[in-house]
């Protein structure tokens, strides 16, 4: 359950630096 949301954090990070990148 930790590493599923250790993976869950990273991809909102992810998303989050794409986001800036696109702005």
């Amino acid at each position: 359950m930790a590493a599923a949301k250790k993976k869950t954090t990273k991809r909102k990070t992810t998303n989050k630096n794409k986001k800036v990148t696109q702005a």
